[in-house]
């Protein structure tokens, strides 16, 4: 019975630590799964956060590149308006509240009334006026230098759609590319960064609807 007793005893340890030890372990099992719930809620708030920086940031731009575009077409339309201005081909930019005036004119008085003209405009709070003076600048007569105001803003629709979309790219996003629409034909100019980025923004720009053509200008950098 002796015997007996201590066998039973002796499983009944045996049992007892079998069952600690399973609890133990399935404790630790139950720890771990918490532990790594937890890194994935941490991964996944990370992730959201800057799901959301990224997003915010590229609605951004994408306001940005329409508001730009928007302005580009108030100010192009000045311009049209000014008897003074008008017969000048006048190339345009607006980059946030900075209007960048170039091209040629006949003396500095239009130079200057070029720059009034653009802080005229609501939302244009400088003007980098790069305009030369050359009293044999090209003028334009008014016939083939009729663009009605209607097809202005349709080209500047179209220039904020292009710079949009070249924002909304990964690849694109970072590069400087200027660029400009003429009778829906848009014009691509800058550098980047290889042959296929140069391709690819020539594609973005061609989606864009309303875009007739593409000038492909860009240079890929040495």
């Amino acid at each position: 019975m002796k015997t007996l007793n201590a066998f039973n005893k002796l499983s009944l340890a045996t049992a007892l630590s079998t069952i600690l030890a399973a609890s133990a372990f399935a404790g630790s099992g139950t720890q771990e799964k918490q532990h790594e719930e937890h890194r994935e809620g941490r991964t996944a708030e990370q992730y959201w956060k800057e799901f959301k920086h990224d997003s915010g940031e590229a609605w951004q731009d994408t306001k940005s590149a329409f508001r730009d575009g928007w302005l580009e077409g108030k100010l192009e339309t000045a311009i049209i308006m000014n008897e003074q201005l008008n017969p000048f081909e006048i190339d345009l930019e607006v980059n946030g509240s900075t209007a960048i005036l170039e091209g040629e004119v006949t003396s500095d008085i239009v130079k200057d009334h070029a720059k009034y003209v653009a802080l005229s405009v609501e939302g244009i709070d400088e003007v980098e006026n790069k305009l030369k003076v050359n009293k044999d600048a090209k003028i334009n007569d008014k016939k083939n230098n009729e663009r009605s105001i209607s097809r202005t803003l349709k080209d500047a629709t179209i220039t904020a759609g292009v710079k949009a979309e070249l924002l909304s790219s990964p690849e694109i996003k970072g590069l400087k590319i200027d660029v400009d629409t003429a009778e829906g034909e848009v014009t691509l100019t800058g550098k980047v960064d290889s042959s296929a980025k140069r391709a690819l923004a020539e594609y973005i720009a061609k989606d864009v609807r309303g875009v007739k053509g593409v000038v492909n200008n860009l240079k890929v950098k040495s």
